[in-house]
């Protein structure tokens, strides 16, 4: 097999495997918000705005992933000064238009005057949920160790192709959010009672469990660490 084929026919950590720790760890992230509702009230509205923000935090995770992939290919860093511009700019509208959108519906807000790029929306939601930031900082810890341990400890980065990287998180937001979205309406129709939050919080866990078992890093296969979550 030429060394252009394994590149681009690169394989993946098999499902099980990949779901011993990644289970974990997405559990762990989504935990997060059920205390804030279960403890301190936290909204429909602020669970959206956490959800979304959560975004900004995979989005500047997967811009570090594509900086970092296949380091020994000289022709890959030079792809890279176009590439990862062009996905900073791209997934920045992506996420402004998005998150002006949960704004709108979900807070009762009408958004910053001039939405120039997503942290315009994000101080507008920090304004609104000053506890937002800690959920948010606590969330980030999880998706860093997350990273380490699907894409450096496992040596994927050496082998992953930066092109694929780029599309990674765009699956997620139209999976995740457009079912939570339909969820965050049916919460607030029902007047937004406990157990509704609850089941829509453990709604957006079991889709990231599948987002996580059936995709993730490609290159994962194979390693040290693959091994030993081998069940």
């Amino acid at each position: 097999m030429s060394a252009t084929a394994g590149r681009d026919e690169v394989p993946r950590l098999e499902p099980f495997a990949r779901g011993r720790l990644g289970g974990v760890l997405t559990v762990l992230a989504n935990a997060i918000p059920l205390f804030g509702v279960l403890l301190w009230g936290w909204d429909v509205g602020f669970l959206m705005a956490l959800f979304w923000a959560e975004n900004l935090v995979l989005g500047g995770i997967n811009v570090g992933r594509m900086l970092a992939a296949d380091p020994a290919n000289v022709f890959y860093w030079a792809f890279k000064l176009f590439l990862i511009p062009f996905f900073c700019v791209h997934f920045g509208m992506f996420t402004a238009g998005h998150g002006l959108f949960v704004m709108q519906l979900f807070t009762g807000g009408g958004g910053p005057d001039d939405l120039e790029m997503p942290w315009d929306l994000l101080s507008s939601f920090v304004a609104l949920y000053p506890a937002l930031p800690a959920a948010l900082a606590g969330i980030a810890l999880v998706h860093l160790v997350h990273t380490w341990a699907d894409f450096i400890s496992t040596g994927a980065y050496r082998r992953v192709n930066p092109m694929a990287l780029m599309f990674q998180p765009y699956s997620r937001i139209v999976v995740l959010h457009v079912t939570l979205i339909f969820g965050g309406f049916a919460v607030e129709a029902l007047g937004e009672p406990l157990a509704a939050l609850v089941v829509l919080l453990a709604l957006k866990t079991a889709i990231d469990l599948g987002l996580w078992v059936f995709g993730g890093t490609p290159g994962a296969k194979d390693s040290a660490l693959a091994k030993r979550l081998q069940v």
